[in-house]
């Protein structure tokens, strides 16, 4: 097992990354200024600030909250500032994390991190009002507890980090609800003990927590009511424009005038009180579900094709922000090629050591991507599974070509017989 003043030296280590990625932070601020805040985000935030409330129930809370709490603190502008250089801070120690509970030593994990530390989407969001490094640490974090959990198996420590970070993760995302029949079949899978109460108790601890914030936050327990919206800005008419120009979302207007009814987008106005005609108003709400249905119903070969659009969507790069022939543009080319060259490598590389991994994240990207080609779908969504290609893909290259330091036996997950793993080495 790790040494306690192994451990120690580790994370001074990563202190050390961590300070460089500060000065990293300071001098991106001085070169890029912060970006106008998306009003869907900034309005609740701005409540949250001066109220401790967020009225609206449209959409998730907990990103907002977040950020409300930041500029309550800290004042403003400065405050979301804080958030995001906070959430980039801890991004970059999951990938820390992650890699090594993939196999890497920890040297490996440090220098891997470091590289990570300049990934283009991820630095940029530091001065944006989005939610994509949140999303991002969000599934790091999960990825980091599951493959801990069946890395220890009795360690109820795992269970909890688990919960909490499904927790967090429904409170900004609730399509990431999804991950919890993740968590059950990884249970039954590696055959964990008590694995029944086990799964009881992290729904449970993860529904608490989600009800403890939505209460505290809203003042009462609400799932978010943009569902509907999404399933019908994927589902009509004018979708497949919508994708191909910007986003499904601009489809909503006019697949509403056919149907006799004037609605309009009032991004100005909190979502709180949109207007009587915003398309965003929970009197739509049956209404889109209803239509989007019935759309399906009546165009079933279209609503075979729509997915495949949405993921075309999802995988191309965002040219349509940046022009291929600028800078941006050319890196937004190359970062479209993550997905493609990690799907290559899972079949290529092999996983010495590495066998939950084979199993958990393609699942994990799987869970993530279907929500996505059933509604809305964007370039931007992908960043998140960008990052846990090029994680996998590290832990890959380490395992294969033992570049670095030799991972420590202790943290590789050795496969017994049947493909189910053994008690790490020095651990049992």
């Amino acid at each position: 097992m790790e040494s306690r003043k192994d451990a120690f030296a580790n994370f001074w280590s990563l202190s050390v990354l961590l300070l460089f990625d500060l000065v990293l932070a300071r001098i991106v601020a001085l070169k890029i200024p912060f970006t106008d805040p998306l009003p869907e985000y900034n309005f609740p935030a701005l409540e949250f600030a001066k109220t401790h409330h967020i009225s609206s129930v449209f959409l998730p809370i907990g990103y907002s909250a977040l950020l409300g709490l930041g500029e309550r603190i800290f004042h403003g502008q400065a405050g979301m500032a804080v958030v995001g250089v906070t959430l980039y801070l801890v991004w970059v120690t999951f990938v820390w994390l992650l890699l090594q509970e993939l196999g890497a030593s920890a040297k490996q994990a440090l220098i891997a991190a470091a590289l990570f530390s300049v990934y283009p989407d991820i630095v940029l969001s530091m001065y944006k009002v989005m939610d994509t490094t949140l999303t991002s640490v969000l599934l790091l974090g999960f990825l980091t507890s599951i493959v801990y959990l069946v890395r220890t198996r009795d360690s109820y420590r795992a269970d909890i980090l688990l919960a909490l970070a499904l927790g967090v993760g429904i409170t900004v995302r609730p399509n990431l609800v999804l991950l919890f029949p993740l968590t059950w079949f990884v249970l039954w899978r590696y055959k964990l003990p008590k694995k029944f109460l086990r799964a009881a108790g992290q729904f449970a601890i993860a529904v608490a927590l989600y009800a403890a914030v939505t209460m505290v936050v809203h003042g009462s327990v609400f799932l978010p009511h943009n569902g509907p919206y999404n399933l019908f800005a994927g589902a009509n008419e004018y979708a497949n424009q919508g994708l191909n120009a910007m986003s499904a979302e601009n489809s909503i207007i006019p697949a509403l005038k056919d149907r006799g009814i004037v609605a309009v987008q009032h991004w100005d106005r909190p979502d709180s009180v949109p207007g009587v005609n915003d398309i965003r108003d929970l009197q739509y709400e049956h209404l889109y579900t209803h239509e989007a249905i019935a759309y399906m119903k009546a165009h079933p070969l279209t609503t075979i094709e729509l997915p495949a659009l949405k993921f075309v969507t999802l995988l191309r790069p965002d040219t349509k922000a940046h022009s291929i022939k600028s800078a941006a543009g050319m890196a937004k080319v190359l970062l479209a090629c993550v997905f493609p060259a990690w799907a290559l490598a899972f079949f290529l590389l092999p996983r010495p050591g590495q066998g939950i991994a084979g199993v958990i994240i393609p699942l994990t990207i799987l869970t993530y991507i279907v929500p996505f080609l059933l509604t809305v779908s964007a370039p931007r969504f992908r960043v998140p599974i960008d990052v846990l290609c090029l994680v996998d893909i590290t832990a890959m290259l380490f395992a294969q070509y033992r570049w670095g330091n030799k991972a420590k036996t202790s943290k590789a997950l050795i496969t017994a017989p049947g493909g189910y793993p053994a008690s790490p080495v020095g651990t049992a």
